[in-house]
């Protein structure tokens, strides 16, 4: 049984200096950020240093991670929502570098062994009844000979591609089309649209300049993406020239039109679950959206107004 005492003591003590750093006037996003990312691979080299499992230690750190992320996410929202954005991509970048590095050694091994490869249809036999899984045939790459190894990662391929087509090819004749998908789509560009149509609707009981008003609609259609190529061409094209006409009286009058229909956007998908006339999930996903948007508007740093 593996001791996962040295794991824990490694993960708890970076949990509690990152804790330490965050809550401490000298906390700044970019740098806990970086320390962030770094995390991972501090661990991991720590503990190849003290001579116990590197990737068991990131798991655990890991595990530790998700209960410290859970209970401290209020104390700098904007540096949690950035780490969560580039936990994101960082794992959309791993994995698909997982099957580019997988591709080229393909590559690699089917020029090298070509002949052996097309002259035997051993290999595809071997392939289809079963294999080790890839992860476990690179885990054992340095106690296996370079052809034995060459031979499995074809085998694996076979099994990985029969894997991918098969079920594609097959269950669209076997299984019956899912509509939940498409209804779920259909449904949150209805609330939507109906959200949007709210907040202008909302923007009549304000006195508005014409500018600052058309604006503000503007924006509100941005929401559902009903604006066109060349209004937005005709909105970039005022706004380059002289800040879209703006006084700074009338940036302020634009900063309270959106939050006002913001507000009353909010107070419908409010009133949607209140009611029970739409899902939990889709309101959820809509109005998280929603203040992301309003995020915008308020946050003085973003400069977007």
């Amino acid at each position: 049984m593996v001791n996962d005492g040295p794991f824990i003591i490694l993960a708890f003590i970076v949990m509690a200096f990152r804790q330490y750093f965050v809550r401490s006037t000298s906390n700044v996003i970019s740098s806990q950020t970086l320390f962030y990312l770094l995390t991972p691979f501090l661990i991991y080299f720590l503990a190849e240093k003290i001579e116990v499992s590197g990737i068991i230690a990131v798991v655990t750190a890991g595990l530790v991670h998700n209960s410290e992320a859970n209970r401290s996410r209020f104390s700098s929202p904007r540096q949690m929502h950035l780490g969560i954005q580039l936990i994101n991509l960082m794992t959309e970048v791993l994995n698909s570098a997982v099957f580019v590095i997988f591709g080229i050694s393909l590559a690699r091994i089917l020029v090298s062994h070509s002949q052996i490869l097309f002259g035997s249809l051993t290999w595809l036999i071997v392939g289809v009844h079963g294999a080790v899984t890839l992860a476990m045939t690179f885990s054992i790459a340095n106690q296996i000979s370079l052809q034995l190894f060459n031979f499995i990662i074809v085998v694996e391929t076979v099994v990985i591609i029969l894997s991918m087509l098969v079920p594609t090819i097959l269950f669209k004749f076997l299984l019956l089309i899912d509509g939940d998908a498409e209804i779920r789509t259909t449904e949150l560009a209805r609330i939507r649209h109906d959200m949007v149509t709210k907040g202008i609707e909302s923007l009549e009981a304000m006195a508005l300049s014409p500018a600052v008003k058309a604006i503000v609609i503007y924006d509100l259609r941005d929401q559902i993406r009903k604006n066109t190529l060349g209004s937005f061409f005709e909105q970039w094209h005022a706004f380059t020239a002289n800040k879209a006409g703006l006084t700074k009286l009338q940036g302020g009058e634009q900063r309270r039109a959106l939050m006002h229909a913001l507000d009353a956007e909010r107070d419908y998908l409010f009133q949607l679950e209140k009611n029970h006339l739409a899902s939990s999930d889709d309101i959820d996903e809509i109005y998280s959206e929603l203040l992301l948007a309003e995020s915008l508007v308020l946050d003085p740093r973003n400069q977007m107004l």
